[in-house]
């Protein structure tokens, strides 16, 4: 083993994508990145029952900051699979088990972790849409601090951020204050997903 190199990157690890089945015939599963304008993302493998696939994306495919990007992920196999995703940064490491889009809900209510006094760690609302013409509205919570910065203009405590998303796209919005009771809801459904960063994060965006 080697582990001589000229170039490190520690603020940069892939996205781990894990990839299990309940089917004992071989599953054929496709992951992509449709409309992302980074690296080329297209990952096709194969597995069956007790098997335990990883893919690892580009590090790139993270949204940083309040905005939205051409960065969803889509999956799709020719059985019934289970995902897991595993997002890791330095001083920060977290997953999910992803739903599928059939169950996905047009209604959702935002509980984040927020330590009152808060004046180092991000809250983060990454909202991604399937389908074309999908409008997002945004209810931020009445909690004090929220202040969103997002193309230009900033949302504070009550105000309602309105969006439309094209198929594939990610809105992601981030703020010190406590995000809690904030409501999302959409025309179409979508996924919403909350987690939590330390600050310094945004220096390297």
């Amino acid at each position: 083993m080697n582990n001589e190199d000229s170039q490190f990157d520690f603020k940069c690890f892939p996205v781990d994508i894990y990839i299990s089945t309940p089917k004992k015939t071989q599953v054929n599963v496709t992951i992509s990145a449709p409309r992302f304008t980074g690296t080329k993302e297209y990952h096709q493998i194969s597995l069956t029952y007790g098997q335990l696939k990883n893919v690892q994306l580009n590090c790139k495919i993270r949204v940083f900051g309040s905005r939205v990007e051409q960065k969803a992920v889509y999956i799709i196999a020719t059985e019934e699979i289970v995902v897991y995703t595993i997002n890791r940064q330095p001083d920060s490491t977290d997953g999910y088990l992803a739903f599928p889009i059939d169950v996905l809900g047009t209604r959702h209510f935002v509980v984040t972790y927020c330590v009152h006094g808060n004046t180092k760690y991000l809250n983060n609302i990454v909202i991604a849409a399937p389908d074309d013409n999908t409008g997002v509205e945004i209810k931020l919570a009445d909690n004090v601090g929220i202040s969103v910065r997002l193309d230009g203009h900033t949302y504070r405590r009550r105000n309602v951020i309105k969006r439309i998303l094209k198929q594939y796209d990610v809105l992601q919005i981030e703020t010190l204050g406590d995000l809690t009771g904030s409501r999302v809801q959409s025309n179409k459904p979508i996924t919403v997903t909350e987690w939590q960063q330390e600050e310094r994060r945004t220096s390297y965006s």
